[in-house]
């Protein structure tokens, strides 16, 4: 997995990030510098990840058996939460209680992305498949991170009941294309990230996930919480 190519390819992911956090904080940003810096970032995972899915269906439809060209629709947590939160990303004030899903779903698959593609383990990293792939991944941790950098996100108490909304939305679109559209495999359904063992797979399965990222979210809400009340008194 971590060959020159991808190597290269986390180094200038982590400059460009540190970057634009060294030019971001310690200054006002604004509404038209954050518009501007959001679309812009809508408009590069959006195309990122239309080329994704095109690439990954027709390499599916032609090379592997039980697939369709209904395989376009997002079949993975990331894949849909590109959709939604590049969308997002267009409006001026998006809705915060769907940025509690999005942008902790894109910290998350972002990071996890970046450093353990499991795709480029059966994929070249100049695959199309592959590039765009992390290409969409990564955009999406830029911008959550650009998000919080600027204030224009914050999360709260609250914000770990909205991202279990989101995940239970994203779920039952799962369990849809997985029994009735017959997808070969859908959301994370009946998969785990490692493999290796018995306790790895229990450990890194959907529900487990989930789990786990709801008490990180409500840990950061509570912290938020109790500094933004600290400061106002």
């Amino acid at each position: 997995m971590y060959k020159l190519p991808h190597i290269i390819f986390i180094i200038l992911i982590l400059v460009m990030i540190l970057s634009m956090i060294f030019l971001v904080c310690g200054r006002k940003v604004s509404e038209y510098e954050s518009r501007i810096t959001k679309v812009m970032f809508g408009i590069i995972i959006l195309i990122e990840f239309i080329t994704n899915r095109i690439s990954v269906t027709y390499y599916l439809v032609t090379y592997s058996t039980g697939y369709s060209w209904l395989y376009l629709l997002p079949s993975t947590w990331c894949s849909l939460n590109s959709l939604i939160f590049g969308i997002l990303l267009f409006f001026k004030k998006p809705s915060k209680r769907l940025l509690d899903w999005t942008i902790f779903l894109a910290l998350l698959g972002g990071v996890t992305n970046l450093f353990l593609p499991t795709y480029l383990n059966t994929q070249g990293f100049f695959d199309i498949r592959s590039l765009t792939g992390l290409m969409h991944h990564v955009f999406s941790l830029m911008a959550a991170i650009y998000l919080i950098i600027t204030k224009r996100y914050r999360p709260d108490k609250f914000s770990v009941i909205f991202f279990l909304l989101g995940m239970t939305f994203t779920m039952s679109i799962g369990y849809f294309e997985y029994y009735v559209l017959k997808f070969p495999s859908a959301m994370q359904i009946n998969e785990s990230f490692f493999t290796s063992n018995t306790f790895l797979t229990i450990l890194t399965s959907w529900p487990m996930c989930i789990l786990g990222a709801s008490l990180v979210i409500l840990v950061c809400g509570i912290l938020c919480d109790f500094k933004y009340k600290k400061k106002c008194v």
